[in-house]
């Protein structure tokens, strides 16, 4: 009996350790797509930058 409770807390902690490895890990990996997707949207903001800027510039040629 003391076995098969060693076992089962054994069998416990590691079940344990590996959800905290892999809480850790997706925590990780949440910040990571959190910085990737402020990156995209800067990128997004400047190509709009861009498009707004030549499409002002066009006006103001276009304008005597």
């Amino acid at each position: 009996l003391d076995r098969s409770s060693a076992a089962s807390d054994v069998y416990k902690r590691q079940a344990q350790i590996h959800h905290e490895t892999l809480t850790r890990r997706m925590a990780q990996l949440e910040e990571r797509m959190e910085k990737l997707e402020r990156r995209l949207w800067l990128a997004v903001y400047g190509v709009v930058a861009v498009i707004l800027t030549q499409a002002l510039q066009s006006i103001l040629v276009a304008t005597p």
